[in-house]
Parts: C-alpha cells; structure tokens; sequence
C-alpha cells in the first residue's frame, strides 16, 4: 500500500496485504553457508593483531626484567670490579654510570 508522506510516496505493508509473505520469501532466500558464516562470525572474535600480542607481551616483559635487574643489581658486581680492575670507587663507578646512561639513551 502506498502512502503519500509530503511529496513522496513510500510503502507500507499491514497485514493481509500480501507484503508480509514477502519479507519472509526474501528472508528465506538466504543459503544454509551464508548463515553458518554469520554465526560463526558472532560467536568467534578474531585478535586485532593476530594472537601475537602475548608473544610481544611477554618478550617486552623479559626484556624489562634483564634490563632492570642488571641495573639494579650492579652493587653486587660492583665489588667484583673493584677487586678485578684494582682501581679507586670513583673511576670503578664509571662502569655503572656509562651503563644505566646507555639503557636510558636507548630508551628502556
């Protein structure tokens, strides 16, 4: 059934007007793969990355931990240079100054 609506017509399906069984017929049109494909599209969300954000997790992860624990623990490898290089605590202390220098210039 058509209705005027300003100057445009637009259609309008009531019941009994034959447009419902339409709507059905095209609904039905619709193969078995596409809705299969449908579904599994809304019950299967894909990673934006493609599941490799936990490797980069975990790989930044380990490098934070070895980066860090060297710097942090540098006072126990500190006597060992002390004892190695037999050299005063002021030109010994270089070694860790240059160290976390370079790990803060390259960004860790």
């Amino acid at each position: 059934m058509f209705v005027k609506n300003g100057d445009n017509f637009k259609m309008e399906a009531k019941e009994g007007d034959g447009l419902s069984s339409v709507d059905n017929r095209v609904e039905q049109e619709h193969s078995d793969e596409e809705t299969e494909f449908v579904e599994k599209i809304r019950e299967e969300p894909i990673a934006p990355d493609g599941g490799w954000g936990w490797v980069v997790l975990l790989a930044s992860f380990l490098s934070s931990v070895i980066v860090d624990g060297v710097c942090f623990t540098f006072g126990i490898f500190y006597i060992e240079f002390l004892d190695h290089f037999q050299e005063k605590k002021g030109k010994t202390a270089w070694i860790g100054s240059v160290l976390n220098g370079t790990y803060m210039v390259m960004g860790q």
